[in-house]
């Protein structure tokens, strides 16, 4: 049975990389209905050791992270066909298996659909549909995984996640492959389809520029916490943490030059 508001909860939470502690005590909440939330940090500080963990993929060595209130790492048959759909992953690299790579993406798509169907939470779209929120082509999808380009399926690797209509979804750098206006438009196309459908989206980026186009609240991960939050723009204004000052010094030029000339017209 689906929660009222769909949450995934991570207290107190602690995730080891042999001997160090890469998260240390952290909290986080995201819930179904909420603004998109981005998360940032420097380069390997655990960002995408806590989206594995948020998806139960990676244990913590201390703490919890729940989804409807029930681990993440341990739940029914009954309550795993629900999570299944309704909590989903889009790492940067897709995580297609050995297997997926030899079959055509239309094949992945369409059995999204089919496991959304048999868990009652359908994406209200088809394939064409879907194909055309992500920016791909009918033949692009027609061929084996491991003949497309990074780009193509970073593309497919979204369609899929997005054909359960999820209740939550977390985006680990999910557009690299692209170019940067290409990234610009499937992620305006995406971030509107989500919050047309009340999906809780996480979205952990480098690109700032895209973390201040999709995202209402940011969180700064440094030290194994969560160090600052708030829009995006205030915590480079306003840095209170050496790492979102080192942020703002790094790029302020390039930050600032391409916010004003995509910001609308008065």
């Amino acid at each position: 049975m689906a929660a009222q508001h769909d949450e995934l909860i991570a207290r107190d939470l602690s995730v080891l990389r042999g001997r160090q502690e890469v998260l240390t005590g952290l909290d986080f909440t995201l819930r179904a209905g909420d603004a998109p939330v981005g998360l940032i940090g420097e380069s390997a500080t655990g960002k995408s050791t806590l989206a594995r963990a948020l998806m139960g993929v990676t244990k913590p060595s201390a703490g919890t992270v729940t989804f409807n209130g029930r681990k993440v790492t341990s739940v029914s048959l009954r309550d795993k066909k629900y999570r299944d759909v309704s909590l989903r992953f889009v790492s940067q690299n897709g995580a297609f298996t050995p297997s997926d790579s030899l079959m055509p993406g239309s094949k992945l798509i369409k059995a999204a659909f089919t496991k959304a169907r048999r868990a009652g939470q359908e994406s209200g779209l088809d394939l064409a549909a879907m194909l055309t929120l992500v920016g791909l082509a009918p033949h692009e999808v027609e061929r084996p995984i491991n003949n497309i380009s990074g780009g193509q399926r970073q593309r497919l690797a979204l369609a899929i996640a997005l054909a359960t209509r999820p209740k939550i979804l977390i985006l680990d750098e999910p557009v690299t492959a692209l170019d940067e206006p290409s990234r610009r438009v499937v992620m305006r196309d995406v971030s509107e389809w989500v919050s047309r459908h009340g999906i809780g989206l996480l979205l952990i980026s480098h690109d700032l520029l895209l973390i201040e186009q999709v995202t209402t609240t940011t969180h700064v991960l440094a030290d194994g916490k969560i160090v600052a939050s708030g829009p995006l723009r205030e915590l480079l204004a306003n840095p209170s943490h050496p790492v979102t000052r080192g942020m703002a010094t790094a790029l302020p030029q390039t930050y600032m030059t391409a916010s004003t000339m995509s910001a609308p017209a008065e």
